[in-house]
């Protein structure tokens, strides 16, 4: 039964799965870390957004989730971003093409790709998100 929240773990097992050579990263790993102590390249698996689509029935309650995967990587000495962008890409396709119409369980729709939050580049760190969401319902038991 899916639970709120649970969903950037069943991803990042997908990711895992994948072999993309870089770490999976969650919140968690992300608590405390500064700008340039930061594991790069790697992928951020984060939850960004929980709304109620349906609460009519309070026994089946309709959500969708929302989660971000964010490439980061680092390409130092170059203000253009041109390096990290190209170290990204690839890891962003291959991210993106595990992902999109995957369904994690039978309980939940298949992931769907959306528009993602801005990249973000900062001393010669550059994060670039995509975003997915799913609908699933909690029903009791």
């Amino acid at each position: 039964m899916p639970q709120p929240y649970a969903l950037p773990e069943l991803i990042g097992a997908r990711l895992e799965a994948q072999s993309l050579g870089v770490p999976i990263l969650y919140a968690a790993d992300l608590d405390g870390v500064s700008e340039n102590s930061q594991v790069a390249p790697a992928i951020h698996v984060l939850p960004y957004q929980l709304t109620v689509v349906d609460a009519s029935d309070p026994n089946a309650i309709a959500l969708k989730e929302v989660v971000v995967v964010a490439v980061v990587v680092r390409f130092a000495n170059q203000r253009s971003g041109q390096g990290v962008r190209q170290l990204a890409s690839p890891l962003l396709a291959r991210a993106a093409l595990a992902l999109a119409g995957w369904p994690p369980t039978t309980d939940y729709e298949k992931l769907q790709i959306e528009t993602p939050p801005l990249p973000r580049l900062k001393n010669g760190h550059g994060s670039y998100p995509v975003q997915f969401s799913t609908r699933y319902q909690l029903s009791a038991p």
